[in-house]
């Protein structure tokens, strides 16, 4: 009886290994290495904050530019890094120059852009501080939602609506193109479960599995994308090559599910689905991002982990938040981290050092 126990126990771990070894992210993966130095950010409250909370932040100038993600009013507001309201911008609603649905912003070069999703433009505002009302306005052809900026003809998006097999696409808006692909989606089926039908959901259904946050390096010559459901990181070059996949810390995998209703389908996040990586935020030396391990339910995207890598994928430093935070900017020459917390509210720095 004992070699019949011994022999079902080994026979699950044998199917257990198969399965674990077929959900492969990227055929390049390496397992993530361990951070040779940690550390401990506590955070420096600047100010009360009242305001909804923004989707992004971002510094020029020692001018905090911040985003809003729901607006009641305005899609930005200004802040110098001390705290002192400055200036709030564009209103929401159809005026000549109030925006429906911004839901990506940006500095490129200087120049500061946003993307109306529901629009379906571009706007692009050379000097936002001093003349925020002089724009230029471009129309996108492609549906999309989180986009970034590389130049004044093109940006990178989470190919919803472009039609190519690439978890990211480069489109000229000029010239209504794709023009690169960065990674491929062909990896869906080792990560979820049909519930019904055949397999033939949608492309777009296949690209939100793969949703991320992801930063283009400033000197446009690198992306890097955090990934949602997975804790995987990856590095690309300018011409959509794949450097870096790191997998870990946990090497988790989502339980999602595809079901089939009718001509219709959908993606089911289970109740215990944990967040992989937050938002990530790049600059010529150092990628940061933000890694959560919690229940994307209970927590959404905040976070209390902050990873900081270069450009070769090599782990440079862990730090642990006093606050869970979302989103975030860095100020490199000054080494300061604005950010607002997400259990408080409170506008907060931090200084930090990467020894």
């Amino acid at each position: 009886m004992k070699k019949i126990i011994l022999l079902i126990f080994a026979l699950l771990v044998l199917l257990s290994c198969k399965k674990t070894q077929s959900q492969v992210f990227n055929e390049s993966e390496k397992k993530l290495p361990a951070f040779n130095s940690q550390g401990e950010l506590i955070f420096e409250v600047i100010r009360e904050y009242l305001g909804p909370y923004p989707r992004a932040i971002h510094l020029m100038d020692s001018l905090l530019v911040l985003h809003h993600e729901r607006p009641v009013e305005y899609w930005i507001s200004i802040f110098n890094t001390n705290g002192k309201h400055k200036k709030s911008l564009y209103r929401k609603g159809r005026g000549p120059e109030e925006f429906v649905g911004v839901s990506s912003s940006g500095f490129v070069d200087g120049k500061f852009w946003m993307y109306d999703f529901q629009n379906n433009i571009i706007v692009i505002i050379p000097d936002l501080f001093s003349n925020p009302l002089s724009m230029f306005k471009y129309d996108v052809e492609i549906p999309g939602l989180v986009i970034k900026l590389i130049d004044e003809s093109s940006f990178v998006v989470l190919g919803f609506g472009t039609g190519t097999r690439s978890r990211f696409d480069r489109y000229n808006f000029k010239e209504n193109k794709v023009t690169t692909g960065y990674g491929d989606i062909n990896t869906l089926k080792n990560f979820i479960r049909i519930t019904s039908g055949e397999h033939n959901y949608p492309l777009m259904m296949e690209k939100t599995t793969f949703s991320s946050f992801f930063s283009v390096k400033p000197d446009r010559t690198k992306l890097v994308a955090a990934y949602y459901y997975f804790d995987a990181l990856e590095i690309y070059n300018a011409t959509g090559e794949l450097k870096v996949c790191l997998r870990g810390p946990t090497d988790k995998y989502p339980k999602l599910e595809v079901y089939h209703e009718g001509s219709g389908s959908g993606k089911i996040t289970p109740r215990n689905t944990k967040v992989g990586y937050g938002q990530v935020v790049s600059t010529d030396n150092y990628i940061y991002a933000l890694y959560s391990g919690q229940n994307i339910f209970e927590h959404g995207f905040s976070a209390k982990n902050l990873f900081v890598f270069d450009w070769n994928g090599n782990p440079i430093k862990k730090f642990k938040l006093s606050h869970p935070i979302e989103t975030f900017c860095v100020d490199e020459k000054n080494n300061i981290i604005y950010s607002l917390t997400s259990d408080t509210g409170q506008l907060v720095k931090v200084n930090f050092d990467l020894e």
